[in-house]
């Protein structure tokens, strides 16, 4: 699940900041082992991402709770230290929100106004999808890492 999104900002980071990453990230992870034990994320939709490429089918998880102070406090320390992607901070400026999600596919070359089609499969698949079905995508946070090239 992608929580904070980094960028290309990940490979370049000095020494010192790494290890003021990691710092934070073990933080996180002993706030989301605490709010482990009271909750899981759950399912709630699959939508295309983000909305100004749309080039992106993930999956959209509530995160309450324990869980979501602990998410908000990761992203909050990683842009306080320039360290999210310069479309995250663009957004934060904007007042939006980055989104936590797991992402389930990339379309290669799908501008935005193109995503209409893959749009509406996207909502049937969701209007499709049952109560029981989403009952088994519960998630609980059992691992953080950084992922992505480096």
């Amino acid at each position: 699940m992608t929580l904070v999104f980094l960028g290309a900002n990940l490979r370049g980071l000095p020494p010192a900041k790494r290890s003021e990453l990691q710092a934070i990230i073990t933080v996180f992870r002993e706030d989301a082992d605490a709010a482990a034990t009271s909750s899981a994320l759950e399912f709630e939709r699959l939508e295309l991402f983000p909305p100004t490429k749309r080039n992106l089918l993930v999956a959209r998880y509530k995160i309450a709770g324990r869980n979501l102070e602990a998410v908000r406090k990761l992203q909050a320390e990683c842009f306080g230290l320039g360290m999210v992607s310069m479309e995250e901070e663009e957004g934060r400026l904007k007042g939006e929100e980055f989104l936590a999600h797991v992402t389930l596919g990339k379309f290669r070359g799908m501008k935005a106004e193109q995503s209409t089609g893959v749009e509406r499969a996207v909502r049937k698949v969701n209007e499709g999808l049952e109560e029981n079905v989403l009952m088994e995508l519960g998630l609980p946070f059992r691992e953080v890492c950084l992922c992505g090239r480096s």
